[in-house]
């Protein structure tokens, strides 16, 4: 969270490069040592993320909310879920380890996927596994 709380206290980047450049610091973070980081391809991703933006300052808005109430779980209200539901997390999730489980646990008859070496992103090494289970969920 003191990333998050020192790219808040900031000032907004000046250049289209400089906010890449934050949104690849902020990539490399949440993807964390698991399994490896591409660079070039995290380049081109938050390029193309910028690029096509209409409106960058509200990406800030999710940063905002878990910064106001880190420890904020929608618990009370995860019963009332309905839908089959799988909710998938990272082994090593570094935003909010645990998080998953306490969200799979809470909705009737969900079902939790723990993806080893995957933390808070979605690397071409896991597309194979998560599209796998996506798909088998989704078939009924």
């Amino acid at each position: 969270m003191a990333f998050y709380r020192a790219l808040m206290a900031a000032p907004p980047p000046e250049d289209r490069r400089a906010r890449i450049d934050g949104m690849i610091a902020e990539q490399r973070l949440l993807h964390g040592t698991g399994l490896p980081f591409d660079e070039d391809a995290a380049r081109r991703l938050q390029e193309r993320i910028h690029d096509r933006a209409r409106d960058l300052s509200a990406v800030a808005n999710h940063r905002l909310a878990a910064a106001a109430r880190p420890d904020f779980e929608p618990v009370g209200v995860l019963h009332q879920v309905k839908a089959p539901t799988l909710v998938i997390e990272g082994s090593h999730e570094p935003a909010k380890p645990g998080h998953g489980a306490i969200i799979a646990e809470r909705i009737p008859g969900a079902r939790l996927l723990i993806v080893p070496g995957m933390e808070h992103t979605l690397p071409p090494e896991t597309h194979e596994e998560l599209a796998t289970a996506i798909l088998a969920h989704t078939a009924g």
